[in-house]
């Protein structure tokens, strides 16, 4: 293993350095970025890989507005995977904009194009909402053609007990898609 060390004669100091920004070079890279470094390489680059680090590495500083900021503005992003890493990061956010981010959540539960989304939506909401006060929304996933999704809704509503859930998980007692086979025989 060889340890190479480089430096570069800059007019200022940067507001932000992505090192390698195509991913081409053998090596970990160890250059440890501040929150404010991650938010601003989010904005400045478009490849997946920089995108990704920048929600991955600022998740535990949810309580910084701008991280909220990137984090809800990823919930925009064209690619479905940086949705739901986005989705994944809010799952623990309880801060003044929950019910807003509720809201967002219940949207595109609903309504996203990846199924992938939808469920990480659904399984998000069933963590942030730690009141219980949307457990009657958990049964709209029901519907949805996706069997991720629809396991999905089934967990949340497990996890929040509602009265009738035999009723609920009758017609999928005989299906033969095995994410809902492992979860219903949690519930035996």
């Amino acid at each position: 293993k060889v340890l190479q060390s480089f430096s570069f004669p800059i007019a200022s100091k940067p507001t932000a350095l992505l090192f390698d920004s195509e991913q081409q070079l053998l090596g970990e890279i160890i250059h440890e970025k501040s929150i404010s470094e991650l938010v601003q390489q989010y904005y400045l680059t478009g490849l997946f890989q920089p995108l990704q680090e920048s929600l991955e590495y600022s998740s535990d500083s949810l309580e910084n507005p701008s991280v909220i900021k990137l984090n809800l503005d990823a919930l925009n992003h064209s690619f479905w995977k940086l949705r739901q890493i986005a989705i994944e990061n809010l799952a623990s956010y309880q801060g003044n904009q929950k019910e807003m981010i509720i809201e967002k959540l219940k949207v595109l539960a609903l309504n996203d194009s990846s199924s992938k989304v939808r469920a990480s939506a659904f399984q998000s909401l069933c963590h942030i909402d730690k009141e219980k006060k949307i457990k009657g929304f958990y049964s709209e996933g029901l519907k949805d053609s996706s069997y991720t999704v629809v396991t999905s809704s089934l967990k949340c509503l497990l996890e929040n007990e509602i009265p009738d859930i035999s009723n609920v998980i009758q017609p999928y007692l005989t299906s033969s898609n095995t994410h809902l086979i492992v979860l219903l025989a949690k519930v035996f």
